[in-house]
Formats: structure tokens, C-alpha cells, sequence
């Protein structure tokens, strides 16, 4: 099964993630996390500031996360797709270069977990603390669900052990 996490900055992707990679329902499963970062580090502008080439990058690696069969990940094409279209750097026709191949791998996951934002936005060094852009993100992320048809998770719960025991009873039936 193909999981992919989707939601604006510091809503608790990432700590979702390593929760459910600790449990024996995933312990085949591929877990990635925190790919940002590592983008990051390498010069790939992240946010606003999103290019092209940059969102191409990350597009690659969801692709290159589809590829096994059991993967859980901390992100998911449509956050990709969300970025693009919050990006001051990105044109029209890149847009659409890019929604194409947002809906290309759109179904590719088996389930999508969505998460709202419900936290405090955490200063990870990462990604912006504006309010209002992650509001916008969110915004993004909900519209671009209608594009799914598969399975979605929608976690309202805040609690971390809540979450996890949504998305087990969400999962009873697939994880057999």
C-alpha cells in the first residue's frame, strides 16, 4: 500500500511518519521523511521562492517514492502541486508542466492522510511562519484532494497517539 501524508507546514507529517514506523502493520513498509531538508541542503529553494527546476526535484522523488509497493511518506504530490501554485517563481505554463504531472501520479497512492492545521506553526528553519501562506497552502491541498479518488484519511484529531489509532481503524481492512 502506497501512503502518502499531505498538509501545510508543521501540522505533524513528519512525527506521524516515524509513529507508524514503529508499529508491526508497517515494518515492511519504506518510510520517508523529511526530504526538505535534505533538498534543502542542496540549494533547492523551498516556499515562495519554489522554482520550477526546484519542484521538479521534489516531484521526482515522490516519483521515485511510488515505486515500492508498501511506502509511507511525510509528503505527497499534492503538497508539490500546493507549493507550485503558492510560488511567485513559477509561470502559467510551468504550472501546467506541473499539474500534468501532479495528476499523473495522483494515483499512484493507495490512501491519502490529510492532516489540517491544527498546531502552531513551529520554526524548523524550513518553512515559512506566515500564517496567512500556510493558510493558502492548506487551502491548495484541499482543492487539489477533489483530483484524488482514492482512499482519504481526514485527521482532526491533535493528539499523536490519537492520530495513530484513527489511521489503524481508517487501515483495518488493508493492513489484513
Amino acid at each position: 500500500m502506497r501512503i502518502g501524508i499531505t498538509g501545510s507546514s508543521s501540522v505533524g507529517k513528519s512525527t506521524l511518519v516515524r509513529e507508524l514506523a514503529k508499529l508491526p502493520e508497517f515494518k515492511t513498509y519504506k518510510i520517508f521523511t523529511e526530504k526538505s531538508k535534505e533538498l534543502q541542503s542542496i540549494g533547492v529553494p523551498l516556499d515562495k521562492n519554489s522554482t520550477f527546476e526546484g519542484q521538479l526535484i521534489f516531484s521526482a522523488e515522490r516519483a521515485k517514492e511510488l515505486l515500492f509497493e508498501y511506502m509511507i511518506s511525510d509528503r505527497s504530490i499534492i503538497d508539490v502541486q500546493s507549493y507550485s501554485l503558492s510560488s511567485d517563481k513559477i509561470n502559467f505554463k510551468q504550472e501546467r508542466v506541473l499539474f500534468n504531472i501532479f495528476i499523473n501520479l495522483l494515483s499512484k497512492y493507495d490512501v491519502i492522510i490529510y492532516i489540517p492545521p491544527f498546531l502552531p506553526l513551529i520554526n524548523n528553519s524550513l518553512r515559512s511562519l506566515d500564517e496567512v501562506h500556510r493558510t493558502n497552502i492548506d487551502k491548495n491541498i484541499r482543492r487539489l484532494l477533489k483530483y484524488y479518488n482514492g482512499k482519504i484519511i481526514y485527521l482532526s484529531a491533535i493528539n499523536l497517539q490519537d492520530r495513530v489509532k484513527v489511521v489503524l481503524d481508517e487501515l483495518k481492512e488493508e493492513l489484513r
